[in-house]
């Protein structure tokens, strides 16, 4: 599958060099890998930085991991879209794979979320819904993706959520982590039967080991719409104990904790939370032109008022 796993895998440390890139800090840790930022140098003074996801040297031994690591890879590179992360290479060391991405100079939605929430504030309807419609465009593409015999590769993230948004401090919006996604030809994540994904963003579909499609996304990113726009959590309570309620949800309309919705939004919303995919929109395409019929004003933000959004929160 590209990469055997191998004994003796590296451990990485700040100052290290990965082929062609310098390692100049710690970013952030997952269940598979860990995420530096790294920093390319050329010719004539030339500098960039970029990201640089890891696998763990606990796991680099593992063979399912290193399979399940080329594949997000191999997948994430076939995707070629603004609002969805930009993959540059795969490379190996020492028996370990490592993958290269632009680095995305800002902070997460939920970073975003986390800090208006404290001060008791949400995004205003039109922001939130310009921020939805970035990431349903990101999604589309990679939902459309075909393989090398033209015919579609079935992706499904699975996991859209704050987490996985991207905002630069230019205002540019950026779908990542592809990590657990569902695509035809991935061995180890086309099975049913296990949960892949955070159960607070889970349609029902999902959260019950079921089938999943894009409409399945469709309604991850609805969760994340109507936090945006209440500033509160869709499901209350730590993760182990709300699966109940992601299996068998009941949905609520964003205007309940924030009157200032207008009712065609309102709805909008409701519908991608429908817990029946069949009454969802169709594809994230449909669903981001539901949006804009029903917040207009989205249309006209651009990248100006996201900077500034991200200055104002998280400050320099």
């Amino acid at each position: 599958m590209g990469y055997p796993a191998r004994k003796g895998a590296i451990v990485v440390d700040v100052g290290d060099r990965l082929g062609s890139y310098e390692v100049v800090a710690r970013l952030k840790s997952g269940g598979m890998a860990t995420l530096y930022l790294g920093r390319r140098h050329g010719a004539a003074g030339f500098s960039r930085h970029v990201a640089i996801k890891v696998v763990h040297p606990w796991l680099a031994a593992d063979p399912a991991t290193i399979e399940m690591f080329v594949e997000e890879a191999l997948l994430s590179t076939r995707i070629d879209h603004p609002n969805v992360v930009h993959v540059e290479e795969l490379g190996e060391q020492d028996g370990t794979p490592y993958l290269v991405m632009e680095y995305v100079h800002g902070c997460s939605l939920a970073e975003i979320l986390h800090r208006l929430s404290v001060q008791g504030r949400a995004l205003a309807p039109e922001v939130a819904v310009s921020i939805a419609v970035s990431v349903a465009d990101g999604l589309h593409a990679a939902h459309e993706l075909r393989g090398a015999d033209a015919n579609p590769l079935g992706v499904v993230h699975r996991d859209v959520s704050p987490q996985n948004v991207l905002l630069s401090h230019h205002g540019h919006v950026t779908l990542i982590d592809f990590g657990v996604a569902k695509a035809r030809g991935r061995a180890r994540e086309t099975r049913q039967g296990t949960l892949k994904g955070k159960f607070r963003y889970m349609a029902p579909e999902q959260a019950r080991a079921g089938r999943v499609d894009r409409r399945t996304d469709v309604y991850a990113l609805g969760i994340v719409l109507w936090e945006m726009l209440t500033g509160r959590h869709y499901f209350s309570g730590p993760e182990a104990s709300i699966l109940g309620d992601v299996r068998a949800p009941v949905p609520r309309p964003p205007s309940e904790l924030a009157p200032r919705i207008a009712p065609a939004l309102d709805a909008a919303v409701v519908a991608a939370l429908d817990p029946d995919p069949d009454r969802r929109p169709a594809s994230a395409r449909e669903l981001r032109r539901a949006l804009l019929r029903a917040e207009p004003r989205a249309a006209e933000i651009d990248y100006e008022p996201l900077a500034d959004l991200v200055g104002a929160v998280m400050g320099d």
